[in-house]
């Protein structure tokens, strides 16, 4: 009895997605515009949170226009954490290079200033650093929820990004941007997955044991070292 009951859960489910995605797209999206509203009402502006939100949840069909990509670009985001979203957003958009740029002149600052930890929110001129909440000391300056670089940097310039939970299956595209080299390591259940691209050309990969990499068509299973020419 349990199996027939689960299948007609999952039938519900699926019609109230579709319903909540026609909605969405009927009330919350802005062909004008290109991007998506604030509200669900036809008429509002476009938003980044909602565009960028949007990108993650797959709602583009097709590539993302210019248009998100400008709304996304153009707000301005006080914390790390937001941030993170839109920028790892711009990157699926298509525009990584951009992205990386980017999070170098939120995050710069920071280190700039002799920190070893992220903090909660970005600094801003004429601002107390240590203030935030209305107290003078309401600012975590050693802030998890601001570390995304740490996710953001791999997934932008190395294209590293799990195809199946726990990374059983992976895969790498770099796009180095400005730089001459990246290198990223992954700890896994299996052992350490290390990425390293440099401007020569040459992409190298350890898959440890029990996952996989998917590249060009090709799945190659760990443990073990790839050397593939890439660019």
């Amino acid at each position: 009895m349990r199996e027939p009951r689960r299948a007609q859960d999952g039938s519900r489910w699926e019609r109230l997605a579709d319903r909540v995605l026609q909605v969405l797209r009927a009330e919350g999206w802005s062909g004008t515009d290109g991007a998506w509203r604030t509200y669900l009402d036809g008429s509002s502006a476009p938003d980044p949170y909602a565009t960028l939100l949007a990108v993650h949840a797959g709602l583009f069909d097709g590539a993302v226009p210019r248009g998100a990509v400008d709304v996304m670009t153009a707000a301005t985001f006080r914390t790390p954490f937001m941030r993170t979203l839109a920028l790892r957003a711009l990157g699926s958009a298509g525009h990584r290079p951009d992205a990386v740029r980017a999070l170098a002149a939120d995050w710069g600052p920071m280190l700039d200033a002799g920190s070893v930890t992220f903090w909660e929110e970005f600094p801003r001129p004429g601002h107390d650093p240590l203030s935030m909440y209305g107290r003078p000391y309401g600012k975590s300056l050693c802030h998890g929820w601001a570390s995304g670089p740490a996710a953001a940097l791999p997934e932008l310039v190395l294209g590293l990004v799990p195809l199946e939970p726990g990374w059983r299956t992976f895969t790498v595209d770099p796009d180095l941007g400005d730089l001459g080299w990246a290198a990223a390591v992954v700890p896994l259940g299996g052992g350490d997955l290390t990425v390293v691209a440099d401007r020569d050309g040459l992409l190298t990969v350890d898959v440890p044991a029990g996952h996989a990499l998917s590249y060009e068509g090709s799945l190659h299973h760990g443990p073990g070292r790839l050397e593939i020419p890439w660019g």
